[in-house]
């Protein structure tokens, strides 16, 4: 099915929101999803498995540490800790590392680095551990040119995040028009997103949309 691009930025918000996650953090992946979507890769199958993760087995303890170079931690979860660990990376000095030993989908990753790269006109440098499918400029992948990792970035591994300097890849993710989702994956989505809504009453409905647009 044909969506726009408001549509499933909000729809991914209300899902995420839904699911329980924070109104700050569902914004982050709303957009995360968008930027990825226009950079042709498939984030919304992430979202709707990092959502149904965090149905089960809900927030996951995040234990920063203070390394050379930057940050590390043990293990990472996309749905929650994906914004937090491209804003470490902002933090740094140019050839700065944040690496994560274990993240559960690193697709969310580089959507909220696609993000914060447009932003604040930072590139990042990607680092997959355990991957060698993908060709890599130094042993790091540059954050714009990432449509032929789709694959790899469907499975878990470590992952670091290097802080490039001024971003400097084509920006092919500001094109413009619908967006082409599956009609499976918008209903899972949907159903998430359904959760916010309240019962009709006189009251509810003094404050409350309808649930008929993007934006109720």
């Amino acid at each position: 099915m044909i969506v726009s691009g408001n549509e499933l930025v909000v729809t991914v918000q209300k899902a995420c929101i839904g699911a329980g996650v924070s109104r700050g953090v569902a914004e982050e992946i709303g957009r995360a999803c968008l930027e990825l979507a226009r950079m042709g890769m498939d984030g919304l199958s992430s979202v709707i498995s990092a959502l149904d993760a965090f149905q089960a087995d809900g927030p996951g303890a995040v234990d920063w540490r203070k390394a050379e170079g930057g940050w590390t931690v043990h293990r990472a979860e996309g749905l929650c800790s994906a914004p937090s660990f491209c804003d470490f990376a902002l933090t740094l000095d140019k050839g700065g590392v944040v690496k994560a030993e274990e993240v559960d989908f690193p697709m969310l990753f580089v959507g909220c680095a696609l993000v914060r790269s447009r932003e604040n006109g930072v590139d990042f440098g990607l680092k997959l551990n355990g991957v060698t499918n993908i060709e890599q400029d130094g042993g790091w992948l540059a954050i714009g040119h990432l449509s032929s990792a789709t694959d790899s970035l469907k499975t878990n591994s470590g992952l670091a995040l290097m802080n490039a300097g001024k971003a400097r890849f084509d920006d092919v993710s500001q094109r413009a028009g619908d967006l082409t989702v599956e009609d499976r994956q918008w209903k899972r989505l949907g159903a998430y997103a359904k959760r916010i809504l309240v019962p009709a009453s006189k009251t509810n409905r003094a404050d409350a949309g309808a649930g008929l647009n993007d934006n109720d």
